[in-house]
């Protein structure tokens, strides 16, 4: 495959993106246009021109005014050159200062190949879509990715010839970009959120166990990347998005293999750096990289994560973020890595909640309708739950949840798992404490489900190149322990994981219950701290001892993981005072906010299912507080 072509325009780098053919009656001129004949690319704009009737320099101005307030790829030097596109039979282009107007004699032959508006280069009579090449500070990235070609699609809601028929990136398959900078292209190009591709121009970052159709799948591990090909087909809830309009931009870290592990972990790459605060917090794991990236770069929107045992929780609380693991089973995990099937889920992080309550909504085939706001009936704060961090952290926790309770009008309610679980289990389980019972349950569960789902991949490495595939200290001790399990084990763990969401949905988020639990470190952690022997930290990754991420992930509803606030700390890097994001998360079982108290809403709101009730019920609680309902980028959220 061809490299693709760079261009530096004003300091800013490009990449010569999916080509169009020139209009014919531009290539025909007589004398040809100068700049036609020029070696190297020219900056054009393509502007939409269906609603003017003479065109005027004002005119002009003002878009290229709109242009700059609204796009982050477009600028100044493309207006060098400017081709019009309009609704009649003409074409207007204004190409190195030499003017055309002209009149086709077949009026479809503009309109069977209509262009998007937008930022273009000229070069060897084609037009090549600018994709402005951002750089990737924090590592975030794998790699950048760029559609293949451009197709034609018909407009389903066309109301005339010169709208049935566009030119639209063809994201079937991808090609790789792997120099370091992350090709965007530009939001002017894409037509207005519809019905039917309601996600038009978003940017979407994927986690790097999702397969794109055209790129490798790496894992972040070296020898799963050599033993792999470019996969063959874009995962299902990829697809998915792309069906709705988004714009995959490029694949972001994971930790090797999908497996919990801190930052020190990491051997085959580096992991990303966590923006926030004096840079060298810890990230999070396993999607750091969609964490880091949405927290750092104001050019992506949106970022999809997965989830296993808590990889969609640590790093929204970490990069002070806001990210949901859905419901399990909501969304599917076809074309992805597995980890353990019954724990998997694929996630999203965003800095806007009202933006993640979008993507919620659409997760589910909805459509915005007026509804009542549901209030929850109980608020659950398990006490034993905050007992083991700092006071900054903790006060900063304390204040969001009397914030909660303000506005709800609902008091916590503090329950003890522990004493909980010994007035309400089951009799065949008297005597055995709720520790007891689902104390290995989570680790069971996700250590034999990733060492029997990497197998595969080892074996054929194997008897590929004749030598073990290589594992960080934390893998091998992960997939050791998991090799040490039995089946009947496994089975044993999947009806507990059963008998605890039986559990929880009865006693903790029955009749309209929801939960807050913590989601932050105890104090700073930074990302180059080692807390104990390989042993000891790799216990604290497997799931071992319910933490607090075993509600969502055995408890089978969603987890919504906020930041409620943030902490002054002094760095030992900068030796000055930042600031720690400080998360929490909401919880709720599927289906349990049946009982929920109806609160007439200020603005149209849909509310399909439990997962899209917490993100609207948490922003109610944002607005009602007068709290952010956005984060910024950088050091700081606020």
């Amino acid at each position: 495959m061809a490299q693709p072509v760079v261009v530096r325009l004003d300091s800013v780098e490009y990449m010569l993106g999916p080509s169009y053919d020139l209009p014919s009656q531009l290539m025909n001129r007589t004398p040809p246009f100068i700049v036609l004949d020029s070696p190297f690319p020219a900056p054009v704009t393509v502007l939409d021109g269906s609603d003017v009737a003479h065109l005027r320099q004002s005119w002009l101005d003002e878009q290229f005014g709109k242009m700059a307030t609204c796009d982050d790829v477009w600028c100044k030097s493309f207006t060098k050159n400017v081709i019009l596109r309009t609704k009649t039979d003409r074409i207007f282009a204004i190409l190195n200062n030499e003017i055309f107007e002209g009149r086709s004699d077949d009026p479809l032959q503009i309109s069977e190949t209509r262009i998007p508006a937008g930022p273009y280069f000229l070069l060897n009579a084609k037009l090549y879509q600018a994709f402005r090449l951002f750089p990737d500070p924090l590592g975030a990235f794998v790699c950048g990715v760029i559609p293949n070609s451009v197709v034609n699609r018909i407009g389903a809601e066309a109301e005339s010839i010169y709208t049935k028929r566009e030119l639209i990136l063809d994201q079937r398959s991808f090609q790789a970009v792997t120099h370091g900078l992350i090709p965007v292209p530009s939001r002017l190009g894409f037509e207005q959120p519809n019905s039917a591709t309601p996600l038009a121009g978003k940017r979407i970052a994927v986690k790097d166990i999702f397969d794109l159709k055209g790129v490798k799948t790496t894992l972040c591990s070296r020898g799963y990347e050599d033993l792999t090909d470019e996969a063959r087909i874009t995962a299902t809830y990829i697809q998915r998005l792309i069906d709705l309009g988004a714009v995959i931009v490029g694949k972001v870290k994971t930790s090797p293999f999908a497996s919990g592990m801190g930052p020190r972990d990491w051997v085959d790459v580096q992991p990303p750096f966590n923006p926030r605060g004096d840079g060298y917090l810890d990230p999070g794991c396993s999607s750091a990289g969609s964490g880091a990236a949405i927290a750092g770069y104001d050019w992506l929107d949106v970022a999809i994560g997965s989830d296993t045992l808590g990889s969609m929780v640590g790093p929204a609380c970490n990069n002070g973020i806001f990210g949901l693991r859905p419901s399990h089973g909501l969304l599917t995990c076809e074309g992805a890595l597995p980890v353990c099937p019954p724990l998997d889920t694929p996630g999203n992080f965003s800095r806007d909640i009202s933006e993640l309550g979008e993507f919620t909504r659409l997760w589910m085939n909805g459509s915005p309708s007026d509804v009542e706001l549901k209030i929850p009936t109980r608020l659950v704060v398990p006490p034993e739950r905050f007992t083991r961090f700092v006071p900054e952290v903790a006060n900063a926790m304390e204040e969001f949840i009397q914030q909660f309770e303000k506005v709800t009008g609902v008091t916590r309610t503090a329950v003890t798992m522990e004493d909980l679980w010994a007035s309400r289990r089951p009799s065949k389980f008297a005597g055995k404490s709720f520790q007891d019972t689902f104390g290995t349950t989570l680790a069971h569960l996700q250590l034999y489900g990733h060492y029997q789902n990497t197998i595969k991949y080892r074996e054929d490495y194997k008897q590929k190149f004749g030598r073990e595939l290589y594992a960080e200290p934390l893998l091998s001790y992960k997939w050791d322990l998991g090799a040490k399990l039995t089946s009947l084990q496994y089975a044993e763990a999947l009806a507990e994981k059963d008998l605890f969401a039986d559990f929880v949905r009865k006693h903790v988020f029955d009749n309209g219950s929801v939960m807050l639990l913590p989601c932050s470190a105890n104090d700073v952690a930074y990302r180059d701290t080692y807390d104990g022997t390989v042993e000891e930290c790799a216990r604290r990754w497997q799931g071992f001892d319910i933490p607090e991420t075993a509600f969502s992930a055995l408890g089978g509803g969603p987890a919504l993981a906020f930041p409620a606030g943030h902490r002054p700390y002094e760095s030992k890097i900068t030796k000055v005072k930042e600031y720690q994001p400080v998360g929490l998360m909401l919880l709720s079982a599927p289906g349990m906010l049946d009982g929920c108290v109806e609160v007439k809403m200020k603005a149209n709101m849909s509310f399909l299912g439990t997962d899209h009730h917490l993100v609207e019920l948490l922003k109610y609680v944002l607005v009602e507080n007068k709290l952010p309902t956005r984060v910024k980028t950088g050091r700081v959220m606020y």
